[in-house]
């Protein structure tokens, strides 16, 4: 059983629209521009290659609860040092 044609001719067509490359390059984009916050704020005590590699092998053992655990802990922590940044730089600033 699989999906209507009409469905994924439709899915198909966004996927390769300009709007969907300009969504993907401002995602990149803007991804590209925290992870270089994040760079800078990075602390000793944070292991990035550990974290990414705890993750990737959650998903391909297909753990989805432990995948989704690292993952929004990953974004948490990544959220609370970009916040850190920036208000570090906007208190530099003033």
């Amino acid at each position: 059983m699989g999906f209507p044609l009409r469905g994924l001719e439709g899915v198909e067509a966004f996927a390769c629209s300009e709007v969907a490359a300009f969504i993907r390059e401002q995602l990149f984009v803007q991804g590209e521009r925290y992870r270089r916050i994040n760079i800078r704020m990075s602390h000793e005590g944070r292991d990035l290659r550990v974290e990414h590699s705890e993750l990737a092998q959650a998903v391909l053992n297909r753990n989805t609860p432990l995948a989704t655990e690292l993952m929004r802990e990953h974004l948490r922590l990544t959220e609370t040092l970009t916040l850190q940044s920036l208000m570090s730089a906007d208190t530099a600033v003033a």
